[in-house]
């Protein structure tokens, strides 16, 4: 969340370049297939993250988390609020907590 943060900070900002590609291309494209691939990228990253944090149901975790991550990047280009990265990261730090305890 804070690169996320750095990121959308940057006078060039422009919102997801996966999401802005994707949103009229062909299906079953090479972009469609690139988008899919960063996706699975991110899930399993967020996924490995929950895990190494002892969270029990990480897969689950790591949805949620995508969920913050995708939300926030919507919220900073439509919104144009780079301060949103930091209300998603304290949104997982509250899922994390809560996750930990159960």
């Amino acid at each position: 969340f804070d690169a996320q943060g750095e990121l959308f900070a940057k006078p060039d900002f422009h919102g997801c370049a996966f999401i802005g590609a994707s949103a009229e291309a062909p299906e079953g494209g090479v972009i469609q297939r690139a988008a899919d691939d960063y996706r699975v990228e991110i899930l399993r990253l967020l996924t490995e993250l929950a895990a190494d944090a002892g969270v029990p149901d990480p897969a689950q975790f790591g949805r949620q988390l995508q969920l913050l991550f995708d939300g926030g990047g919507l919220a900073a280009q439509m919104d144009r609020d780079p301060g949103v990265a930091a209300s998603a990261k304290s949104a997982a730090a509250l899922l994390l907590d809560a996750a930990v305890r159960s």
